[in-house]
């Protein structure tokens, strides 16, 4: 909190006027931005045996300009990923590790329990109320 936002609505907004300012706030995607490039960097671009285990070692380094344009394919393969998987970055490898959801009840329902319905054909279960 700075000093500003403790001044009344009124004098921070005739302040505003004359100097723009803007209350600083941690952008929520940017950790998960961070680790899809450590990821897809370690999985494809690496060339050697070297792991670049955190962001800053890889920003060190830096990326050239041809393979920015290829960072779009780590985001493609991170969106796919991510409703079938839980992601978490191992640090000592620099890439993610891949848990499968699990999608327990998906086509279970009370109803099918209780009108004696299997659970492994959903097609029983189309001739009574899913919801």
């Amino acid at each position: 909190m700075n000093y500003l936002e403790l001044l009344p609505q009124d004098l921070r907004f005739y302040i505003a006027e004359f100097v723009p300012s803007k209350p600083d706030r941690p952008l929520p995607y940017m950790n998960e931005y961070k680790d899809v490039i450590l990821d897809w960097y370690n999985k494809y671009r690496v060339t050697d045996n070297s792991v670049y285990q955190n962001y800053r070692q890889l920003y060190d380094r830096g990326i050239d300009s041809w393979e920015v344009q290829y960072i779009k394919y780590g985001y493609f393969w991170y969106a796919r990923a991510v409703p079938y998987y839980n992601l978490f970055l191992d640090y000592h490898t620099g890439q993610f590790r891949k848990i499968a959801k699990r999608n327990v009840g998906r086509w279970i329902n009370a109803s099918s329990y209780l009108h004696g319905n299997t659970i492994l054909n959903p097609w029983n279960m189309l001739h009574h109320d899913l919801f």
